[in-house]
């Protein structure tokens, strides 16, 4: 697994499952010290929409950290699909899905 840096932070992508449906769910983890400590989790950037089967790999944007997961985009970890969409009072949300870059720097959560 390589990290990567963000914002001078040293990261990686946690990847695991929902329970139903089984869609993606990743999270931003952060290494809190740079002469040892934990991964701590920064910011969660997905959410799981249980109406939605979503293809392996493809997660939808949490809408707090949309600006985000654009910023991740711009590294070449995440790319969007093109597709949008509105659950409860959010309009038009992206759905990602992980590079193979995305994944180098992601761990089983």
């Amino acid at each position: 697994m390589k990290t990567f840096k963000f914002k001078s932070m040293n990261c990686r992508l946690a990847v695991g499952r929902y329970r139903e449906p089984s869609n993606t769910a990743v999270t931003l983890q952060v290494w809190d010290k740079p002469d040892g400590g934990y991964w701590e989790p920064y910011a969660t950037l997905s959410i799981n929409i249980r109406q939605l089967d979503m293809r392996s790999g493809e997660f939808v944007a949490n809408h707090d950290c949309t600006a985000l997961v654009a910023e991740l985009a711009e590294l070449g970890l995440v790319e969007p699909t093109g597709e949008r969409l509105s659950y409860g009072y959010i309009e038009g949300q992206p759905v990602y899905r992980l590079t193979a870059r995305g994944l180098e720097t992601s761990v089983e959560d």
